[in-house]
């Protein structure tokens, strides 16, 4: 998450994800907010913990870190790990922690099913605080997430859908799952200014744009003119696709 979009800032963050201990020293020793989080990746002290990044660890804690978020980690472990058990337990001592979107996101991209139904019974509104744009959720929980109110057009903050990633990944399968429950084959991102048409175009990926362009995907949908289908696969020298879009009434 960037600095722009990270309401506390990131600084010490990515300098303990890099293991600059330097750096680290050097912001704590200017006051830099030792507690800042960022969902998408938890706090200073969870990335050196599980980095292994010890004389980190310590430095923060010696410098006064809370350790709500440190305590967190463990009950994100447990559900990267599966460990139902723990994670029922620790939601039963404490309810907030599901909140926990990035561990809800592991066990769901891991099909791992009891981990997701306990964070639905202790937060049912999980499934409009999580974005899964990195599509890597399994089929059978995807279904049931989609069966349960998961709002298939949400995207992360650069715009980005699930159905993006898919087309690149050529995962039809999971494509038309999205697709099934009201997913926008036309939705456009921030970045580039691209539908998943566009994002399939780009990365030479014929047989997915031949799939897409077969379940509707608009030829000239697109942001911005140099971010159509066709534009892209000009610039990127994409012959045969080149030819398929104008087939396809591309202009």
């Amino acid at each position: 998450m960037p600095e722009a979009v990270s309401p506390r800032g990131n600084a010490l963050i990515a300098a303990t994800a890099a293991r600059h201990v330097g750096i680290v020293r050097f912001l704590l020793d200017r006051a830099v907010d030792i507690n800042q989080y960022e969902d998408s990746g938890g706090d200073s002290l969870e990335f050196a913990r599980h980095r292994g990044f010890d004389e980190i660890a310590d430095l923060l804690l010696e410098r006064g870190m809370k350790t709500e978020h440190a305590s967190g980690y463990a009950f994100t472990q447990a559900c990267s790990d599966n460990d139902v058990d723990t994670v029922r337990t620790r939601l039963e001592a404490d309810a907030s922690l599901a909140n926990d979107s990035w561990g809800f996101q592991m066990a769901a991209e891991n099909d791992f099913g009891g981990v997701v139904d306990l964070f639905l019974e202790y937060n049912p509104d999980m499934l409009n605080q999580v974005c899964l744009t990195g599509s890597g959720i399994k089929g059978s929980t995807l279904r049931k997430l989609m069966e349960r109110g998961l709002n298939p057009n949400r995207p992360d903050w650069l715009g980005i859908m699930p159905l993006h990633k898919l087309a690149v990944e050529e995962d039809k399968d999971r494509f038309m799952l999205w697709l099934e429950f009201g997913a926008d084959i036309n939705a456009i991102e921030d970045d580039y200014s691209s539908t998943p048409l566009g994002w399939a175009v780009r990365e030479g990926k014929k047989e997915m744009v031949t799939f897409l362009l077969d379940q509707g995907a608009d030829p000239d949908a697109a942001g911005a003119s140099w971010a159509k289908p066709l534009a892209w696969a000009i610039r990127k020298g994409h012959v045969d696709i080149t030819k398929l879009l104008k087939a396809r009434g591309a202009k």
